[in-house]
């Protein structure tokens, strides 16, 4: 196999302080003190002629990667016309929300992550396809929503010189995908940002300018160590000579990142931050994934630096990390890391939050009851099929993997079944958009026009259903028995062959209830 060779040019980092990953760091961090306890508000205006067709906000008092609707605490959806007014009581730090705005067939603006701090009450009102925000507070969703505009010109800019991630086959195009991307001025497009927060420093506090300052930081080093982790990961398959690649990886990384350091910002700041848990987490990876040389396992080398951080930012990433673990292989996640990661973690409403999420995701417990509409505006019940199979499917429209399972996969399992009295596949879709969905069933693209198809009545992911489950991709499938009880939750059934799923939903229907003789 001919390797791909090529010059890395060595740049100047952008290094800004010393990491605050070492114990010493963070005890010669001070926390300032924290507001009392107080209330706030989001009022907004979204009048017809507002260039949009619906718009979703949803507000996190605390937000945690990959448990994103699980800890939701307020969402909602608005027409065109409609206003509304969100109100937060007893909020005594920094929370975030976001803002998505749709202009119809699946495209939509999306604009994150707001601060709002306790005794805000700002007004945002929605016109020409822009967000013009007033009030208490709103000085720091301005520059967020400026910093957002210019993200926007600024990837356009880069654009031309980056093809998708996806399309290369073998080492040298994905290591030169990677290459592409480092290479680009990475660190003057940072300051570009940096330089126009600067700009509007005089219209807010010190700690606004420093949750902004820690927020397009954290944002952007994630998303370099993130994609650097995915061309990794890309370059590992067993399609691919991963030993070939492994070298030139370790050079990127070296000359790239691993200088890139932290500014020194208050703790309790940076650990609230979007990205900043999951930025520390990709680096820890990261740094065992490329050192061959360090002795310990995986998990135990990444549950030992964790340990080592702030309390606070520890017991954060550990929860986010089995969340995520919980979510992908929930009958497969190592009983001995879980043990050891929830024996560290002290903060009560994580631990409450983890015992919940593995009883809803365990295979042999009750499934979650629900109740959604159907094509036909008819409400159906999950209880409505006791004593059949029901195999579920979650999608939305544009998901090119929900297309490519149907078509390849779902659709001849429905074929194979079709008539059957013992089974039922369930395609649900998380949709806002109503005629949107309608218009995508019809189209036989994600599901049959034919089959039992609902949608979460425009609340998208925010669903009770979507949040019980923690779905956090798609498509997901689950399947659950006679019983009304999970047998599989988003294990490997995406990967089974056509024959392998029917023969494991064979085995289930063959399977008698309890109590039958």
């Amino acid at each position: 196999m001919k390797t791909m060779k090529f010059k890395i040019k060595t740049t100047t980092l952008f290094v800004l302080t010393a990491l605050l990953l070492s114990n010493q760091s963070y005890a010669q961090t001070t926390r300032s003190k924290l507001k009392e306890t107080q209330t706030a508000s989001i009022t907004i205006a979204f009048p017809k002629d507002s260039g949009y067709d619906s718009l979703q906000v949803e507000f996190w008092k605390e937000y945690l990667s990959h448990g994103e609707k699980l800890v939701l605490t307020k969402s909602g959806s608005l027409s065109p016309g409609q206003n509304a007014v969100i109100n937060i009581s007893e909020i005594n730090k920094t929370g975030y929300f976001i803002i998505q705005a749709f202009k119809g067939k699946g495209d939509y603006d999306y604009f994150s992550y707001f601060p709002l701090n306790p005794g805000d009450h700002a007004s945002i009102q929605v016109k020409d396809h822009k967000l013009l925000f007033s009030g208490k507070g709103s000085e720091k969703m301005n520059i967020v929503y400026e910093l957002a505009l210019l993200k926007q010109n600024l990837d356009e800019s880069y654009k031309p010189r980056l093809s998708k991630q996806g399309e290369y086959r073998y080492p040298s195009e994905t290591l030169k995908w990677t290459y592409n991307y480092l290479n680009q001025p990475l660190d003057s497009l940072l300051n570009l940002k940096l330089q126009h927060l600067e700009k509007k420093r005089q219209g807010i506090t010190l700690q606004e300018y420093n949750t902004l300052k820690a927020n397009i930081i954290t944002l952007d080093y994630f998303n370099r160590f993130n994609k650097f982790g995915k061309s990794l990961h890309l370059s590992a398959s067993p399609k691919q000579d991963s030993l070939v690649a492994a070298p030139f990886f370790k050079d990127l990384y070296n000359t790239y990142l691993k200088n890139l350091s932290f500014p020194e910002l208050p703790q309790e700041i940076i650990t609230y931050c979007p990205y900043y848990s999951d930025y520390v987490s990709s680096r820890i990876i990261l740094e065992k994934k490329l050192d061959t040389s360090v002795p310990n396992e995986r998990l135990q080398f990444f549950l030992s630096k964790v340990k080592a951080l702030a309390p606070q930012l520890r017991d954060k990433i550990l929860t986010e990390n089995l969340l995520y673990r919980l979510y992908r292989t929930p009958d497969g996640i190592d009983s001995t890391f879980y043990a050891q990661a929830t024996q560290t973690i002290t903060t009560p409403k994580y631990l409450k939050l983890l015992v919940a999420q593995r009883n809803n995701v365990t295979t042999g417990k009750p499934a979650y009851d629900f109740t959604l509409e159907d094509t036909q505006g008819k409400l159906v019940k999950l209880s409505d099929f006791k004593n059949k199979v029901v195999f579920l499917d979650f999608w939305f429209t544009g998901c090119f993997g929900c297309n490519s399972y149907y078509e390849n996969t779902l659709s001849k399992i429905e074929e194979h079944y079709k008539g059957s009295q013992d089974i039922v596949i369930i395609s649900v879709c998380i949709d806002k958009d109503k005629k949107n969905w309608l218009t995508s069933v019809a189209q036989n693209r994600y599901a049959s026009p034919d089959g039992i198809n609902l949608y979460t009545q425009g609340k998208g992911s925010s669903h009770e259903l979507i949040q019980h489950y923690n779905i956090m991709g798609y498509p997901t499938l689950i399947i659950i028995d006679k019983e009304v009880t999970i047998r599989n939750i988003n294990g490997d059934v995406k990967k089974w062959s056509v024959e392998k799923t029917i023969g494991y939903l064979d085995g289930l229907i063959k399977k008698r209830n309890l109590g039958q003789r």
